[in-house]
């Protein structure tokens, strides 16, 4: 969290709440933890909001993920398996395809919370996980695979039940190896949420959206703007909680006009992405000075600054 300087007054929350009131903005930027039992590799958010795990199938028995530092690594005679977090937000689990004898499906059962997952595949080859009540839980970009001079190989996606495989065509074409396989999981769909004080009676709260959540507007502009509606703002009000403090989250959840500039700006997410190039961290600023809008028309006549 940044170094904070100490006003008095504020908004109305209890007194504990009030010292904390910033002239300058409070951060916190939560991570993606990895961790493993046996076989299964544990994506979670460090919000607590999703616990994703994935179980490698059809492989030799026996194998299990080794910790190296905060990757986790699965090896075989002729393939392995690399899991990282290194962007805000984020998994990667590199597959690294040793020689031609290698398999060409690798499969994952998936779960989300302890329950079974449930995938689909959209029209990119893009891949929306969700849960058991079907709440978003991860998203996997159309998947990319390459030979080691750098060559594009065939590779796509296939969902059955909750079992996602990544198909790499690989044993033709005269590819050299070692091929790279990129399964990335796109987590948290908020990176981090700042806030500052505006007024005697209201916060200007910053929502700094995950970088990767363009691209899934890019894909498909209803999904995206469904999931942001909702668990999105369940995230928001999570990491407000987590951030700062629960009486933060009620007193956000309460005025409903930071939930309208939420939804405002996150109807209007493709042309705020169009004008940082679609690969920034927008953030969605939300005044509690403003009134309570649900007109969609003054949405987009305002900008979301009515």
């Amino acid at each position: 969290m940044l170094a904070a300087t100490l006003i008095v007054g504020g908004p109305s929350l209890a007194s504990a709440e009030q010292v904390k009131l910033t002239e300058t903005f409070e951060e916190n930027s939560e991570e993606i933890l990895l961790s493993a039992d046996l076989d299964e590799l544990k994506i979670s958010s460090d919000s607590t909001r999703t616990n994703l795990s994935l179980t490698l199938l059809g492989a030799d028995s026996g194998a299990v993920w080794e910790q190296e530092g905060s990757d986790q690594n699965l090896a075989f005679d002729n393939f392995s398996l690399n899991a990282t977090s290194t962007e805000p937000g984020s998994a990667q689990v590199l597959i690294t395809i040793a020689e031609e004898a290698s398999p060409e499906d690798y499969s994952f059962e998936l779960s989300l919370n302890g329950q079974p997952a449930s995938a689909e595949v959209l029209v990119d080859g893009s891949v929306i996980v969700a849960d058991i009540n079907g709440q978003f839980g991860a998203y996997l970009p159309a998947p990319w695979a390459r030979d080691a001079r750098g060559r594009g190989i065939p590779t796509h996606y296939v969902v059955e039940g909750n079992v996602l495989t990544q198909v790499v065509e690989h044993r033709s074409n005269g590819y050299e190896y070692p091929l790279t396989a990129d399964p990335w999981l796109g987590i948290d769909l908020i990176d981090r949420i700042e806030r500052a004080y505006l007024a005697p009676s209201a916060y200007r709260v910053k929502v700094h959206v995950t970088p990767w959540v363009g691209s899934l507007y890019a894909v498909s502009y209803s999904s995206a703007y469904s999931i942001m509606a909702s668990a999105g703002w369940s995230e928001v009000l999570t990491k407000l909680q987590s951030t700062f403090s629960l009486q933060m989250r009620t007193y956000i959840s309460e005025r409903p006009q930071y939930r309208d500039q939420y939804d405002c700006h996150a109807f209007g997410a493709p042309l705020g992405f169009a004008t940082q190039n679609w690969d920034k961290s927008p953030s969605w600023d939300l005044e509690g000075t403003r009134s309570p809008n649900r007109d969609v028309f003054d949405w987009v006549i305002s900008q979301c600054n009515w």
